[in-house]
């Protein structure tokens, strides 16, 4: 355990696993602006989050110095900077520039992309060629694209997007993809490099909605399963230390790997010390068209922290 200060002047004891607080992501941010004072305006997070102790360290419960992992790049710029900040000493104790890394596509972006590709002429044409002429339907999901070896795309942050229509508003649009239609923009200007159009192909209609309103399709022959606890949960959760029956566990959170679970225990015996979901590949295998493009890293391209739970960055680092 670690005596912290707050921002009320008061001590408070937290478990060196314990996620970072608004006001520590607000200090390791404050720190980075800091230390990277040359991007100005242009300074952009790509993470935030705890630096985790050593193993050792946490197993004897001495006192951990509270640390952030910060990722930073530049708007517009190729290139990434690492930083580790000492939230205990409040300065920046590492920090390293990796010129040619992408950062993740953040959640931001996917709006920006969309709407410089639906005012490119060259994307209303290939709509109108498919019988698409209210764009407001029309939804350009962004994608990491990979390096396949394209020249026009070379020294460039791509993204390789897939286009899907709604019907009407909360209409599932991924039951109706526009095959064959495949924007690529460059992240850090916007620019519509090119529109990967391989022919029009019939866009499916057919209703596939599972919402409340949608469910009267829905088998109805089946009897309603009603789970209770009268006497209320077993299970106790002391801020993130969850208790149930012999188990033990300490709950962690992050915008990358999302849940993570630590110190997992039974009996107090140890079980295992960290498990996450580090990375998750789909690859959809499929030759066809652009679909070969498709081999998603959900946790390192994407947050699946930020997906699961999307923040509001400027109210946090403001």
């Amino acid at each position: 355990m670690q005596t912290t200060a707050t921002n009320s002047g008061q001590a408070s004891t937290v478990h060196p696993l314990t996620p970072l607080s608004a006001d520590e992501i607000r200090l390791a941010a404050k720190l980075a602006k800091a230390a990277l004072a040359s991007l100005g305006e242009r300074i952009r997070f790509e993470i935030i989050e705890l630096s985790e102790p050593a193993k050792p360290q946490v197993r004897r419960a001495v006192a951990c110095p509270r640390e952030a992992r910060v990722n930073v790049y530049g708007a517009g710029e190729i290139g990434v900077w690492r930083l580790r900040v000492s939230l205990t000493e409040e300065r920046v104790i590492e920090q390293e520039h990796v010129p040619t890394a992408r950062p993740m596509i953040q959640l931001e972006e996917f709006m920006a992309i969309e709407g410089a590709v639906k005012a490119d002429p060259r994307f209303i044409a290939a709509c109108e060629r498919r019988g698409i002429e209210n764009l407001d339907r029309v939804c350009v999901d962004p994608w990491s694209a990979g390096n396949f070896g394209h020249e026009d795309e070379a020294g460039r942050h791509i993204s390789h997007a897939f286009c899907w229509l709604r019907t009407r508003t909360n209409d599932n649009l991924y039951a109706h993809p526009i095959e064959g239609l495949n924007p690529v923009v460059d992240i850090k200007t916007l620019e519509v490099i090119r529109i990967d159009d391989r022919g029009a192909v019939a866009v499916p209609m057919g209703e596939y909605n599972y919402d409340a309103a949608s469910a009267s399709h829905l088998r109805g022959d089946l009897k309603p399963i009603n789970i209770t606890q009268p006497q209320g949960v077993s299970f106790t959760l002391d801020g993130h230390h969850l208790r149930w029956h012999e188990w033990s566990v300490r709950l962690g959170f992050n915008a990358r790997e999302s849940l993570t679970l630590h110190d997992l225990r039974y009996a107090d015996r140890p079980v295992l010390y960290r498990a996450s979901l580090s990375e998750m590949v789909v690859p959809y295998g499929s030759p066809d068209n652009a679909h070969y493009r498709k081999n998603v890293f959900d946790i390192g391209e994407y947050g699946l922290g930020k997906l699961v739970n999307p923040p509001s960055p400027l109210a946090v680092i403001a």
